[in-house]
């Protein structure tokens, strides 16, 4: 077997703060641009206010103590290339790197995230899917049990190995 090279440019993989939230959904939005439930929700929506609505909702994941969020930041240019998202639930005492603390702007924003939402969203499609993973989350996840998101990463970059 054949050892490993390095990667071309260091990737640091390390906590992401409330200030890397645009950055991290940026990564998302450009992960999967095909995919059906971005077309199917957000279809004939501004790009920027898609951008601004998962901004804001992706406040919630940041603002909850139990969710660690992981991103990996180019060495040299310090970009976001890719993040990842697990709940590890508090009893097992992993707290999160960075403070989970909010601004009163964000706070605000994250309770009112629809007032964010593109003018075109497909409530519908957005809220089944919302429903579909809690669902799956009570019918296969126990209070203790860990739980992630599939991992981000640029598709230009997934195909250079």
């Amino acid at each position: 077997m054949t050892p490993l090279s390095p990667p071309p440019v260091p990737l640091d993989i390390q906590y992401a703060h409330a200030s890397d939230l645009a950055a991290l959904v940026r990564v998302e939005i450009r992960s999967f641009p095909a995919s059906n439930y971005m077309r199917s929700t957000y279809k004939g929506c501004d790009p920027g206010a898609v951008h601004t609505f998962k901004t804001v909702s992706a406040l919630e994941y940041f603002a909850n103590p139990e969710c660690h969020i992981l991103a990996g930041v180019l060495g040299r240019s310090g970009d976001i290339i890719a993040y990842g998202r697990w709940h590890i639930p508090a009893i097992y005492g992993c707290e999160r790197a960075v403070n989970t603390g909010l601004s009163s702007d964000a706070q605000a924003q994250m309770r009112d995230a629809w007032a964010y939402a593109p003018e075109l969203v497909n409530r519908g499609t957005y809220s089944f899917y919302e429903e579909m993973i809690t669902r799956s989350r009570g019918a296969h996840l126990r209070e203790t049990d860990f739980g992630s998101l599939i991992p981000y990463i640029l598709a230009t970059l997934l195909k250079k190995g």
